[in-house]
């Protein structure tokens, strides 16, 4: 039985008589009562994350849960947790004993943290995973054999993301199209992840370009601080009709977008520290119909005709971070938003909110009207008047699904919602 919230498990299990409830249900019920402890990441729980404070509750959990996830310093986090308990301290390798007893629990996990790791014991707990979807691998020159690992016939890994620590980021696999051929030919590849390629020579980023492009079953495309390949992609000449999902900084981003179908985008999240203007993007909106996922990462704006053009019907989920904006600007996006009528989840980080006080709170209103479980306003500025508007949107609307409000960054006390 798959349920789609915390929520909904914690009233299906109170549901249920409390005596027939067997130990790993008890204990995830314990889990669940815990404010916000697995909110965020349901349906994946974030295991080494939760053994930090709670090692034996999540370990008699463990049968019950769904499949998990291992993310970033797994190793680190896991070995502190466990190496003290029984069962995990008898080879001196808490992480190893996780993994071999719970290897067909766990469908991602993140190895950019593997420098001093044993990467032959590495690649054999991988072969164990094959219940593995999403793997991240640090490149320092162990990649060809971790991507070894998860390629047999028993994976079916579908999303793999490549990462360049920093500390050599003047290292870059030359050969990446080839230690990705196998996996892309396998029939299971839908995203890939790219991050700080910024030294690949000109032909390895073009092969590299033309292995993804080449790959129909690739829908998703995350180019973080990977210049050459962007550049290779939009140089290509090859068509980018089969992504859906883009996630992209470079500083011609603005390039590489428009080169997308757009009607078929469903996810785009663009970091534009170096542009910093994205009125290219909200020009762009009105062909976006299929969007559902807009992220947004530094940016102004200073021609507001995309918004008001353009209908987001199908959005869900929108993030600005870090925007400087007119007071026609933020009135023209917050109008766009409210177009929605899927809207989940929202969050605004600006320094201009105070100055829409009372457009923000109507539009509040009508994101919580069709459904929206999560708003989240950043602003150092974000004052008490703005506040009492706030307060008064959540008081005066029937919320009809459960609704996290997040203010972060704010200076000020809580007086505008005791007014």
């Amino acid at each position: 039985m798959f349920l789609p919230s915390p929520m909904a498990v914690r009233v299906f299990l109170q549901a249920l008589s409390i005596t027939s409830l067997s130990a790993p249900l008890e204990a995830l019920q314990r889990l669940l009562e815990t404010p916000c402890l697995l909110d965020d990441d349901w349906p994946q729980p974030d295991v080494p994350l939760l053994l930090h404070h709670h090692a034996q509750l999540v370990l008699t959990a463990m049968p019950v849960l769904p499949p998990i996830k291992l993310y970033a310093h797994c190793i680190v986090k896991l070995e502190r947790s466990l190496r003290h308990l029984a069962g995990y301290d008898a080879d001196g390798c808490a992480f190893r004993t996780f993994v071999t007893k719970w290897a067909h629990k766990i469908a991602a996990i993140d190895l950019t943290d593997t420098a001093r790791w044993d990467h032959t014991v590495l690649c054999d707990l991988l072969r164990q995973c094959t219940q593995l979807d999403h793997i991240s691998v640090e490149c320092r020159q162990h990649e060809r054999a971790v991507l070894a690992a998860i390629t047999t016939p028993s994976h079916r890994v579908r999303s793999i993301e490549l990462v360049v620590p920093g500390d050599v980021a003047n290292y870059a696999p030359q050969d990446a199209a080839t230690q990705l051929l196998p996996w892309l030919r396998s029939g299971h590849a839908t995203h890939v992840g790219l991050k700080r390629f910024r030294s690949l020579d000109e032909a390895s980023a073009r092969s590299l370009a033309t292995a993804l492009l080449s790959t129909p079953s690739v829908v998703s495309l995350r180019v973080y601080e990977s210049g050459p390949v962007t550049a290779a992609l939009i140089e290509s000449g090859l068509s980018l009709a089969h992504l859906t999902r883009l996630d992209a900084s470079a500083y011609d981003v603005y390039r590489l977008v428009p080169h997308l179908t757009l009607e078929k985008v469903t996810h785009l999240h663009v970091r534009c520290e170096w542009t910093r203007n994205i009125d290219w993007l909200v020009a762009l909106l009105p062909g976006l119909t299929a969007l559902e996922d807009l992220a947004v990462y530094s940016g102004t704006v200073t021609d507001c005709e995309g918004f008001l053009a353009s209908h987001a019907t199908a959005l869900t989920t929108v993030r600005f971070y870090a925007m400087e904006w007119t007071r026609s600007g933020l009135l023209a996006a917050l109008d766009w938003i409210s177009t929605s009528t899927h809207l989940q989840s929202v969050s605004l980080d600006a320094l201009s909110l105070a100055k829409c006080a009372v457009e923000l709170s109507s539009a509040l209103r009508l994101w919580i009207l069709v459904g929206c479980r999560r708003v989240s306003f950043s602003d150092g500025d974000l004052d008490d008047g703005c506040l009492v508007h706030i307060a008064r949107a959540l008081r005066h609307v029937r919320h009809p699904t459960a609704l996290l409000v997040a203010l972060e960054g704010t200076q000020v006390g809580i007086e505008g919602f005791r007014q």
